[in-house]
């Protein structure tokens, strides 16, 4: 479901030239990782990861290596510290993941990869764990049609 999720945005953030009638994304034959940040405005400590994520893509981790989704959480806001991006929805999806993981407690920023916890290391480091989950087969063939619709665009999967 995650990759589901991740080619949908993928799909959801082309501008495909409206001459065209569809525009096709098939998923890769092995696994491609999922990596989330969890983040907040209000956090003194969430810049460096977010500038750290943020370059993976100038360091040859883009798309096609790793999937990277950016979630603001809104538990900040109550302390005075708004995020003008945060969601509840964000801080229950956190809640959830570490509730599953058997994690106590949320924090930001927290790196979770393909569900897990994951603490930030080198960029060496972290490509090397890339190219282990790359190496494991995917378990779907997911192809997604993004479609224009007069003035909406649809995206249905084949």
């Amino acid at each position: 479901m995650r990759h589901v999720l991740a080619i949908a945005l993928i799909l959801s953030a082309v501008q495909p030239d409206f001459a065209l009638a569809a525009c096709t994304a098939e998923s890769r034959p092995h696994r491609v990782p999922l990596l989330e940040l969890y983040t907040s405005e209000g956090c003194d400590s969430c810049p460096p990861a977010d500038r750290w994520v943020s370059e993976l893509p100038h360091r040859g981790l883009d798309a096609s290596r790793v999937v990277v989704l950016a979630f603001h959480v809104d538990y900040w806001d109550r302390l005075g510290w708004v995020d003008r991006f945060g969601q509840q929805r964000f801080s229950e999806r956190q809640r959830l993941l570490n509730n599953r993981n058997g994690a106590r407690v949320v924090y930001t920023p927290q790196l979770v990869l393909n569900g897990k916890d994951y603490r930030r290391g080198s960029v060496e480091a972290f490509s090397t764990r890339l190219a282990d989950i790359g190496r494991v087969d995917a378990k779907a063939n997911i192809r997604l049609v993004l479609k224009r619709a007069e003035d909406r665009l649809t995206v249905a999967g084949t």
